[in-house]
């Protein structure tokens, strides 16, 4: 059986491009052996543009997993070759395009474009979390519309998709309009269900009805500290838009400062996207909350001790596996035709997790896979 190997890149090439089109090229470098989520990668693109009817933009995209690469940030080149510098705004994998569009924004043809590159998250190791590990009994999602599941269909809320994901029940205690002011006078209420870990999703209300920031952070540290001074494990969830690019660095703070679990940015992507947006609710639809899913399960996962969870997809040529695991920590995947079955091992992996693909000469035969930390001796 024929596998591709697909993880996260833990380096960045000194010339990473491909050309194609019109001989053009992208440059992507780094300052860092490792590229960072929010800071900044330099883009060097040749040749100038040929003045005439055409705008020459630069673009970084994102890829979401399930939409492929999407839009993030464009800038224009008039008549020029050179270089740029684009932030990245959250981890994960990118690409930056040398594109031309007609003036009204129509789409010419791509220049050239970039290898994928990643950006990774720096995270503190969950020994370093307060009250680490927590059980696996019982989890509670606390805050606002976006816990109580607005725009979601019966079932899907997320406090539902991320109880699908990691296989446990998660307790939904949502109130819609809810502000952090309200929820600290209510979290008693929701630690005298004995939870063994709280993730809390709050703030955006506060921003909605003009209340200051350093007002909503000091309610996020009381809560936060409730919840902990109980011997739980809180696990914070951050939300960062244009107008709240402010939010990021005091999230960052909060949970720092606290050693709380921080999943940044849940909605990035997300808002007035039409894939993930219930436009007529505002607010996510089914899709929007399972990717809010997809990223807070493994902050949950690897709070609690959880093993990571192998998920699969068929792409009609074969499958996908797919898996979240903890940052400097070693697994292996293992695969059997049948179960009870010798595991043979597939391959080692270093490093964050990722993605593997099974080719189409499976000769008719089923396989059983799963994933493994493995101690390993470099």
């Amino acid at each position: 059986m024929k596998l591709k190997l697909n993880i996260i890149v833990l380096a960045l090439c000194t010339h990473c491009f491909e050309t194609f089109g019109q001989n053009g090229f992208v440059e992507v470098t780094s300052d860092n052996p490792y590229i960072i989520e929010r800071e900044s990668v330099n883009v060097f693109f040749s040749p100038a543009p040929i003045p005439g009817n055409l705008t020459w933009q630069i673009e970084l995209e994102f890829d979401d997993i399930d939409a492929g690469f999407v839009f993030v940030e464009r800038k224009v080149a008039f008549g020029r070759g050179g270089d740029t510098d684009f932030n990245l705004p959250v981890p994960g994998d990118y690409r930056v395009r040398y594109i031309n569009r007609t003036f009204s924004g129509e789409f010419e043809n791509v220049i050239a474009e970039s290898k994928i590159f990643s950006a990774l998250q720096v995270v503190p190791l969950p020994e370093s979390i307060t009250n680490y590990p927590s059980g696996q009994g019982k989890f509670v999602l606390v805050g606002d519309s976006l816990v109580k599941g607005v725009g979601a269909s019966e079932g899907n809320s997320l406090p539902e998709q991320l109880g699908r994901l990691i296989g446990r029940e998660i307790i939904s205690a949502g109130i819609s309009g809810e502000t952090t002011g309200e929820l600290l006078k209510r979290i008693s209420e929701v630690l005298s269900l004995e939870p063994d870990m709280v993730i809390v999703l709050s703030g955006f209300n506060d921003f909605r009805t003009g209340v200051p920031d350093d007002i909503t952070f000091r309610n996020l540290g009381m809560i936060v500290d409730k919840v902990q001074s109980s011997g739980v494990v809180c696990v914070v969830v951050g939300i960062r838009e244009p107008v709240l690019d402010d939010f990021e660095r005091q999230f960052r703070t909060l949970t720092d400062d606290t050693g709380s679990g921080y999943v940044p940015n849940i909605l990035f992507g997300i808002r007035d996207n039409p894939r993930y947006w219930n436009i007529l609710e505002t607010h996510p639809n089914d899709e929007g909350y399972s990717l809010m899913a997809s990223r807070v399960a493994p902050a949950v996962r690897a709070l609690s001790k959880l093993p990571p969870k192998l998920l699969f997809k068929s792409d009609g040529d074969g499958i996908t596996l797919l898996w979240s695991s903890i940052f400097g920590r070693n697994y292996r995947v293992m695969q059997a035709e049948t179960i009870p079955s010798e595991w043979i091992e597939d391959t080692t992996l270093i490093g964050i997790g990722g993605t593997m693909s099974a080719g189409t000469d499976f000769k008719g035969q089923g396989r059983f896979f799963r994933l493994e930390e493995y101690p390993l001796n470099l």
